[in-house]
């Protein structure tokens, strides 16, 4: 069975003044978008856990607790995690506790809470358990709305072949 983890902040903890942030975002948006990823997560088939941290020196060691805890396919980090500027180093530590504790994982981003279901599409290779959902024969603008990379894997932009480090 695929195994996703799902992270983001405790939408409380949010500052929606931010103008990174999508307008009109608020925290029961968040809670109602979240309901639907994992309810999308579950109609896949996937096993999804959500980790909602907050945006201090306690979320890369829960992090890694739950990395440790399981094996995860993917690790999906959500668009308040990554978007505003002023959380760029923990962004950084996030991605990095990601790629050490599980460097199997793919990692992938959502632009809302409700689409992170829509990520890594059927045929990606995520519904048999492998761990590059990548494909190697489709142009990174021809993928869903969210991203996803694996260590080791390949992906065509444009006119060039990129080789993602090892």
């Amino acid at each position: 069975m695929t195994r996703v983890l799902f992270v983001g902040y405790e939408p409380e903890t949010v500052d929606f003044s931010d103008p990174a942030l999508p307008p009109g975002i608020t925290a029961e948006r968040i809670h109602a978008g979240i309901a639907v990823a994992m309810k999308g997560f579950a109609e896949r088939g996937w096993e999804a856990d959500l980790s909602l941290i907050r945006p201090n020196e306690t979320a890369v060691p829960t992090i890694e607790r739950l990395l440790a805890s399981k094996t995860y396919d993917c690790v999906v980090i959500g668009a308040g995690v990554r978007l505003p500027p002023r959380g760029l180093a923990l962004f950084e530590a996030i991605i990095n506790t990601v790629h050490n504790a599980a460097p199997g994982a793919a990692i992938a981003f959502n632009t809302r809470p409700e689409d992170a279901q829509m990520l890594l599409p059927v045929g990606w290779g995520l519904e048999a358990g492998l761990s590059s959902p990548v494909p190697t024969n489709q142009p990174v603008e021809s993928q869903s709305r969210g991203s996803a990379f694996a260590k080791g894997t390949r992906a065509k932009r444009s006119d060039q072949e990129t080789k993602v480090p090892e």
